[in-house]
């Protein structure tokens, strides 16, 4: 039988759940171990950033075994990173794009993403568990480099960080296998059918992501 205090004897909770290192680890290696589930991780991170500008450069480039590391490349013409103090926060509870904002209390249509974890995720593609951002939001500009152990930035000329408005993810010296290009475009015209139909440009290694035969 369960013992219940009375009212006044009724612990406050004061105190916020901590973590240690290993919960990152967990989430990087566990949360999506299909590579398909990390590329579409990416994707559609990639389209969240892109709500400012879908009548514009809507545009995602997939690079894979780039050379001389083998390095996965994943590249968008978005927003960019906003704010590196949000972006280092694992789980916020909420997506802010812009004006545009999406929580697991009100999820904004425009938005994909909420977790605010999928990035954790590119490490478990890394051989070396290294994964660098460069980012450009018209502002200013960021490297920063992600590990298991933490973010570590520097802000620097947005143009030297890219010529463009927009992110880089290097995933450096990915794990092998290496999903196949047909394999890896065929799920993400799949995947993403109803946002290419609307005017979506995905490519793999310079092959354009086409929506599925037949797709109304």
């Amino acid at each position: 039988m369960a013992i219940r205090l009375p009212t006044s004897r009724q612990p406050s909770i004061n105190e916020p759940h901590e973590f240690g290192p290993g919960v990152i680890r967990e989430l990087a290696t566990r949360l999506y171990r299909s590579q398909m589930a990390i590329y579409r991780e990416a994707v559609s991170n990639a389209i969240d950033a892109m709500v400012p500008y879908l009548h514009t450069e809507n545009k995602v480039e997939i690079y894979t075994n780039v050379l001389p590391d083998n390095d996965i490349i994943i590249e968008d013409w978005g927003t960019g990173i906003e704010d590196y103090e949000i972006f280092k926060v694992i789980s916020p509870g909420r997506k802010v794009v812009r004006n545009e904002v999406s929580s697991y209390q009100k999820v904004n249509e425009k938005i994909i993403g909420q977790k605010g974890m999928g990035k954790l995720s590119f490490l478990n593609l890394s051989g070396e568990e290294r994964v660098e951002f460069l980012s450009n939001n018209e502002s200013v500009g960021m490297y920063i480099v992600m590990t298991m152990d933490g973010f570590s930035v520097k802000h620097i000329n947005s143009d030297i960080a890219l010529p463009h408005h927009g992110l880089k993810v290097i995933i450096k010296r990915a794990k092998k296998p290496v999903v196949q290009d047909s394999r890896l475009i065929e799920y993400l015209s799949r995947r993403f059918a109803i946002r290419i139909a609307r005017g979506l440009k995905i490519f793999v290694n310079g092959i354009a992501v086409h929506k599925p035969d037949g797709f109304d």
